[in-house]
């Protein structure tokens, strides 16, 4: 019979959860990371994956402002999902 490697790595596509203040957008500071969407076993196709999504959002909202920069500009947001190595099993 089959079992599957449990202790293998996995790797997790999360949604970054940006937070709003009225004037920026920033990183969530709850301890939870992020929002778990999809589980790949390679890290390749994860990566992937992420790239096309991250592209995608950035189509959506090109311009979130998520921070300040010291000549008064603001940087904005690339990236809205992030790729993160976690191992199952116990």
């Amino acid at each position: 019979m089959w079992k599957a490697n449990v202790h293998a790595p996995m790797f997790l596509i999360q949604e970054i959860d940006w937070q709003y203040n009225d004037e920026i957008f920033y990183r969530s500071d709850n301890g939870q990371g992020g929002i778990p969407k999809v589980i790949y076993t390679t890290q390749d196709a994860a990566y992937a994956e992420c790239k096309r999504l991250n592209a995608e959002q950035l189509k959506r909202n090109p311009d979130m402002p998520c921070g300040y920069e010291h000549d008064g500009t603001y940087p904005t947001v690339k990236e809205f999902y992030e790729v993160v190595e976690v191992e199952l099993g116990g």
